[in-house]
């Protein structure tokens, strides 16, 4: 007696991750990559709990790990608070039209609030 097999499709969803809100905040960031001593200066486009867009000078690799420092402004974090986050690059991308200005998102990894 010979068997039979049947050939299964499984349908598989992509994965759903919800998103984190995000705020439309332009606020000036300190930042350095993995291994500078010096930091740099940049400005935020947007941040949330999940990560930073910033506008930066300098182009920075994929996955390159980054430190941040910015003070979110009392409206909010319920108070004056400076972030300092832990993250890695996550996308950088160049302006066409200016040749010394990139814009990094960095996914944050780890963070610590400094409040006053």
């Amino acid at each position: 007696m010979s068997a039979v097999l049947e050939s299964v499709q499984v349908e598989t969803k992509p994965s759903i991750r919800a998103r984190a809100k995000r705020f439309s905040l332009q606020i000036p960031l300190r930042y350095r990559l993995n291994g500078d001593r010096a930091w740099r200066e940049g400005q935020t486009e947007n941040i949330s709990s999940s990560g930073v867009l910033f506008r930066s000078r300098l182009l920075a690799e994929m996955s390159a790990a980054i430190e941040m420092s910015f003070t979110l402004p009392v409206e909010i974090s319920e108070g004056a608070a400076e972030v300092f986050c832990y993250g890695k690059i996550v996308r950088a991308s160049s302006f066409a039209e200016y040749e010394n200005l990139h814009l990094l998102a960095a996914r944050i990894l780890r963070y610590r609030l400094l409040r006053p």
